[in-house]
C-alpha cells in the first residue's frame, strides 16, 4: 500500500478502503508465497505499462509484481477466482519421504476445501454493486 501512495496510484492522503483492495489469499504463519493475485482501482496512467515498473521501483527486493491487466469492476481477486493451485515444499529433516509422498497422493486433483475453512460474512457483499 505504501508503494501504490508513494506512486501516487491510490490517494496518498485517503482512506485505504476507497481503492477497493482485495487479494486471492493469504498465507499461514511460516509459509511463503511465491505468487499471489489482488484487485484494486488505481489511478489511470497514460502509458499502461508503467504500473509494474513503477510500482517495483518502491518496493523492497523480495516482493515483485510481475504484470497486471484491467479487469471488469466488479472482479474481486478472492472470490472472482476460478482455481487456486498449491505446491508445498519441505525440508527432508526426520521426515519419512515415502510415507508422505503417498499421502500428498491424497490432495492431488480439484477439491472443494470450503469445510476447512472458516465461514466469511462478506462473501457476496459486492454483487449488487
Amino acid at each position: 500500500m505504501e508503494a501504490l501512495q508513494k506512486t501516487c496510484m491510490i490517494d496518498p492522503d485517503g482512506p485505504m478502503f476507497k481503492c477497493k483492495f482485495t487479494r486471492c489469499g493469504r498465507t499461514d504463519k511460516g509459509v511463503s508465497a511465491l505468487l499471489n493475485v489482488c484487485s484494486l482501482f488505481v489511478r489511470k496512467l497514460k502509458n499502461p505499462e508503467e504500473y509494474t515498473m513503477r510500482l517495483n521501483r518502491c518496493l523492497p527486493d523480495d516482493i515483485r509484481i510481475l504484470g497486471h491487466c484491467v479487469v471488469p469492476p466488479h472482479f474481486d481477486a478472492r472470490f472472482s477466482c476460478v482455481y487456486r493451485e498449491y505446491n508445498y515444499f519441505f525440508f527432508k529433516q526426520n521426515m519419512n519421504i515415502p510415507v508422505l509422498a503417498k499421502a500428498a497422493l491424497k490432495f492431488l486433483g480439484m477439491h472443494d476445501f470450503r469445510n476447512f475453512c472458516k465461514k466469511d460474512e462478506s462473501f457476496g457483499k459486492f454483487e449488487d454493486q
